[in-house]
């Protein structure tokens, strides 16, 4: 799970135009672009399950999700360093990671 965020976290950082475009309003016909975001989902959503103890993996999962989609967004402002916040991105996102997996 946590090789997985980070992956994303990655891509944000490396290529942040695509980054955004994933996160764009879907195409007129997006049947192809729904089923491969289905299938993303479904593993990512095994990943949370056998990593965490929780009941409810879809709501951890959003959570992990839209954590690591802020940590990208704080950092691609420059908002997020070792100055500010005394972490960075990796070790922000390890430790929310540490706690909903305990």
């Amino acid at each position: 799970m946590e090789q997985a965020l980070t992956g994303w976290l990655q891509l944000a950082r490396s290529r942040p135009h695509l980054y955004v475009f994933m996160f764009a309003p879907p195409s007129p016909n997006p049947d192809a672009l729904i089923a491969a975001a289905n299938e993303a989902q479904d593993e990512f959503l095994a990943l949370v399950s056998d990593s965490t103890q929780t009941d409810d993996p879809l709501r951890v999962a959003a959570l992990l999700l839209a954590t690591t989609h802020g940590v990208a967004g704080l950092e691609q402002a420059g908002q997020l360093g070792t100055t500010k916040w005394g972490m960075t991105g990796a070790e922000l996102l390890g430790l929310a990671i540490g706690r909903l997996a305990s």
